[in-house]
């Protein structure tokens, strides 16, 4: 009989959540999201010969890859500061420096003879948006080292999933902090956007041990770091389009985007897993800054019987700022969270 979707499910398993690079409940590890996709794969390529035929008769097999992705709306726990952290987190090797990798998945596809684990994880790419009146959405694509297939998973089976509130377009706070000291606010924001990209790159070695000749990876290395996004406006913001127009002038980057999500008092109490019903405070969230940030010359859009609004592409050089960098041992004060 065929499943349907939501019957399917992703848990983010681990040895420990005590501090790297977040403390995660169980309940916050099984992962609600609008969509996900794990998968292995191989591509085969054809090759052309000279074999007096028409059609191709040689291929080669390529490497196999491991591969995830989901995504949906950013709720009330801490998987996103969760998952924030581990698409920034760098961790300084004598040969390489490379990205946290202790992400493990459990994927649940509908039945049960369709569970895999997925060893080995990075976060590739990572996005946040939001849009007024909108949920603030994230996604994230991954790439592990391995998948198998265990016979059972018995958390699919024990792990509760209580409401949750989703993050919405008023509980987030924007800054925009100019070079010449000019800070606008978030009234003016009408939709946000922020990509996170760390380039990952396999490499494969001659790894056939034990019979075993499945191409898999032998090293997930993270390349250099690359930040940018898009802020649209309400109408024209003056002094950000003198700041673009007059990027010759600068010899470095000091503005900062900084993002505060926290609908509540910071002195309230955050609720913990096996609370008992009844008022649940949310946490507070998030609050991160973006620093280096070189902005794009406007674009001004019309559209009839709407507001005038004005987009703004903007990348983060962290090296422009000598006040943030890449600190491997701890967030703070780099350019991830204050």
């Amino acid at each position: 009989m065929n499943s349907i979707g939501y019957k399917s499910l992703i848990y983010l398993s681990g040895s420990s959540f005590s501090s790297e690079p977040l403390s995660l409940s169980s309940n916050e590890r099984l992962i609600k999201c609008k969509d996900f996709s794990f998968n292995q794969k191989q591509s085969i390529d054809q090759s052309s010969q000279i074999d007096n035929r028409y059609a191709n008769s040689v291929y080669h097999m390529n490497p196999h890859t491991f591969e995830g992705s989901f995504s949906g709306p950013a709720l009330y726990d801490n998987l996103l500061r969760y998952l924030w952290r581990a698409s920034l987190r760098r961790v300084n090797k004598p040969s390489m420096s490379y990205l946290y990798h202790n992400l493990d998945f459990y994927s649940k596809h509908g039945t049960e003879n369709s569970i895999f684990f997925h060893s080995g994880g990075s976060i590739d790419n990572f996005s946040l948006s939001v849009k007024n009146k909108e949920a603030l959405e994230y996604s994230a694509d991954l790439k592990f080292y391995d998948r198998s297939n265990p016979t059972s998973f018995s958390s699919s089976n024990n792990k509760t999933s209580r409401n949750s509130r989703a993050v919405s377009w008023s509980d987030i706070d924007f800054s925009v902090n100019l070079n010449n000291g000019i800070s606008i606010s978030s009234s003016s924001v009408s939709e946000f956007k922020i990509d996170i990209k760390n380039n990952l790159k396999n490499y494969y070695g001659a790894n056939r041990n034990n019979n075993d000749d499945i191409l898999k990876p032998i090293h997930i290395s993270s390349q250099k770091r690359e930040i940018s996004g898009n802020i649209v406006f309400y109408d024209r913001v003056y002094q950000l389009t003198q700041q673009s127009i007059n990027n010759k002038l600068n010899c470095g980057g000091s503005s900062d985007i900084r993002m505060v999500i926290n609908p509540t008092e910071d002195n309230l109490p955050n609720w913990e897993d096996g609370s008992p019903n009844g008022q649940r405070e949310c946490l507070n969230l998030l609050s991160a800054c973006i620093p280096g940030i070189v902005f794009e010359i406007e674009e001004i859009s019309n559209t009839a019987e709407d507001l005038i609004k004005t987009s703004v592409n903007f990348t983060s050089i962290s090296g422009a700022n000598a006040n943030y960098g890449d600190v491997p041992s701890s967030f703070s004060p780099n350019y991830f969270e204050f």
